[in-house]
């Protein structure tokens, strides 16, 4: 397809909203850059970020880049769905501010979706970065086959929100993103699509093309992920069945600041990466992310419930051996 004439592809709007995000930011928007397809156009909506993010952001030298500014924070559903609205393409391409693509990302994902008209999302492979870039470990969803609701109400989602492309005019028919889900937005969107049962609407392109950063206040938020993804499920099944849905009420926890706080992250960020080690049979290398998590905060009970785990497996090879 990046033979033929610019113009006559179709354009692909990649919608971003991205909050405090200046170590990874131009890192970000270089990958965007590189993509072997060039007929996009890239919406960022910074939501008040109070660093310079924004400031980055103005420095980009490229007319397919539109950057919207909110005044205060409205949160990611709200503001993914303002960049939608000024979006001008067929496709809707997802990409979070943090995150990396490899150049044929969209191509490939454009290929599919015109080539199988019946699809309307498309996701990736993706790989799993730490903090200071390393691969910690690459997972590729199966294909197709397993993408609908009765799975994703059970299961979940096995793929990255930022990692899909969607047809525009299926997102606008959908509503876009529920903005009362501050979190698990992609999950009900994605159960809300799968309601429609006539067929199978998700594919997974089997190639990695997406890298995602381990991020901790994933993980310290855990609790708050869980409320949402329980309510969207929930509210999913209440619709099919013609009932209310469910209010979605969840109070905040203030956040942590300061050493403890950075030191509790990095120990978390760790943990993920000694975890998806774990999972792939990579032992030592699962045990050496550990320490480092450790060193960081030896008082971290998800830190020390690994640390039996692992000394337990330990054992068990070592009893096995003699």
């Amino acid at each position: 397809m990046t033979n033929q004439n610019v113009f006559n592809q179709p354009l692909i709007s990649i919608i971003m909203a991205v909050r405090n995000e200046e170590s990874f930011i131009t890192e970000t928007i270089g990958s965007i850059a590189k993509q072997s397809y060039s007929n996009f156009e890239v919406i960022i909506v910074d939501d008040a970020s109070t660093d310079s993010t924004l400031k980055r952001l103005k420095k980009i030298d490229d007319q397919r880049f539109i950057i919207i500014s909110n005044q205060k924070s409205l949160g990611l559903p709200t503001s993914l769905n303002f960049a939608a609205q000024k979006a001008q393409g067929s496709f809707l391409a997802r990409w979070d501010g943090d995150e990396l693509s490899a150049p044929s990302r969209l191509e490939k994902q454009l290929d599919i979706l015109v080539a199988q008209p019946e699809i309307d999302f498309v996701a990736c492979g993706f790989s799993l970065i730490d903090h200071q870039g390393f691969c910690v470990t690459s997972i590729c969803p199966p294909a197709s086959g397993c993408y609908d609701h009765k799975t994703f109400a059970k299961n979940g989602v096995p793929f990255c929100h930022g990692s899909v492309i969607m047809r525009s005019q299926v997102f606008k028919d959908l509503g876009g993103y529920d903005p009362r889900y501050r979190r698990a937005q992609d999950l009900d969107l994605w159960l809300r699509a799968a309601e429609d049962r006539s067929h199978e609407r998700f594919y997974v392109c089997q190639d990695i093309l997406y890298t995602r950063r381990l991020d901790a206040n994933r993980l310290v938020k855990r609790k708050e992920q869980r409320f949402f993804s329980k309510t969207a499920k929930l509210n999913s099944k209440l619709r099919i069945a013609g009932k209310t849905e469910k209010s979605l009420n969840y109070r905040t926890r203030k956040p942590q600041d300061g050493y403890f706080s950075s030191r509790r992250n990095l120990a978390l960020t760790a943990y993920l990466k000694s975890i998806f080690q774990l999972e792939a049979g990579e032992r030592r290398k699962a045990t050496k992310s550990w320490a480092e998590g450790f060193q960081h905060n030896p008082f971290e009970p998800r830190i020390l419930f690994l640390g039996i785990k692992l000394l337990a497996i330990r054992l068990r090879i070592t009893k096995s051996k003699s």
